[in-house]
């Protein structure tokens, strides 16, 4: 009978991971779908490390955002990088991004040469 119990909880905590990843994923994608087109401003590029599962390149960078608004406002985040975008990403240049409409903490990287899984 035990066994039965720690299979059950087993079964459902696999669940409960599986709705929690899909339900963060949903979350990103309602995010880029109502993002609106901007520039960001590298203003910053701080440690980087590598990501252990996906050969990316995790960078925190500082960024001046200027929304559609034209209200600029500075940010920090991390990006994922393909390894050969590291060269692109250099103190003073603007690139084009996407800032999330209901919360301009979210963007991503609007440039073809970036992949993009951000964060």
């Amino acid at each position: 009978m035990e066994l039965v119990g720690a299979l059950l909880l087993t079964i459902l905590l696999l669940v409960y991971f599986f709705y929690r990843m899909y339900s963060i994923a949903e979350q990103d994608r309602r995010r880029r779908k109502r993002a609106v087109k901007a520039t960001a401003k590298i203003i910053k590029i701080g440690h980087s490390r590598n990501s252990e599962y996906t050969g990316e390149v995790i960078v925190h960078v500082t960024l001046e955002v200027t929304p559609p608004n034209g209200v600029p406002y500075e940010l920090d985040t991390e990006w994922w990088l393909n390894p050969t975008a590291i060269p692109k990403m250099e103190v003073g240049r603007t690139v084009a991004v996407k800032i999330d409409s209901k919360n301009p903490k979210f963007i991503y990287s609007a440039e073809r040469w970036f992949t993009d899984s951000n964060h």
